[in-house]
């Protein structure tokens, strides 16, 4: 589900509360117990100075619907359903760590930039020189950013109807 719907919600709570950041992941099933989340942040977002270290968790979000009781046969009958959700996530928690690798950044934003771009007629391609080349005096490129996942939980609910059978559930 990751792969399908990669852009990730990274909570953390820090000095100021709780605080949320989108990004577009990268999945490495393969790296760690449970797997590795990788992204990329610009050097001037300063998530990458407040969250690195910290646990946190990244929120995927997949097929989600609303159920109306007109879909359940009983509901003409006894008037008894109430609507529902069917909705998929996943939540992946472990700690931020930051790498600040001009060959892994590179590698990072070529992988995300080919496989976004794939459909278009288009398609861009990472900058001469990856996102590492300097801008304005400023230090070279983004840094890395990895999760290392102590733990991910697939969560969901799918009702008894029969439209829930296209749906992949945890092992889909």
């Amino acid at each position: 589900m990751i792969r399908e719907h990669p852009l990730g919600m990274l909570v953390m709570h820090g000095d100021g509360g709780l605080d949320a950041d989108h990004l577009p992941f990268e999945l490495d099933a393969a790296a760690g117990p449970h797997g590795t989340l990788t992204a990329h942040v610009a050097r001037a977002n300063p998530l990458w100075q407040r969250a690195a270290g910290c646990e946190v968790m990244v929120v995927f979000r997949g097929a989600q619907a609303c159920i109306s009781p007109n879909w359940y046969p009983g509901k003409h009958e006894a008037h008894r359903q109430v609507p529902s959700w069917n909705y998929e996530v996943v939540h992946a928690h472990g700690r931020l760590v930051v790498q600040d690798d001009e060959r892994l950044v590179r590698g990072l934003v070529g992988r995300l930039t080919r496989r976004h771009e794939a459909a278009e007629p288009r398609p861009a391609r990472p900058p001469p020189g990856g996102s590492s080349a300097p801008r304005r005096g400023r230090r070279p490129g983004p840094p890395f950013c990895s999760v290392l996942f102590r733990r991910v939980a697939w969560r969901g609910f799918c009702s008894s109807l029969p439209v829930c059978s296209r749906w992949p559930g945890p092992s889909g």
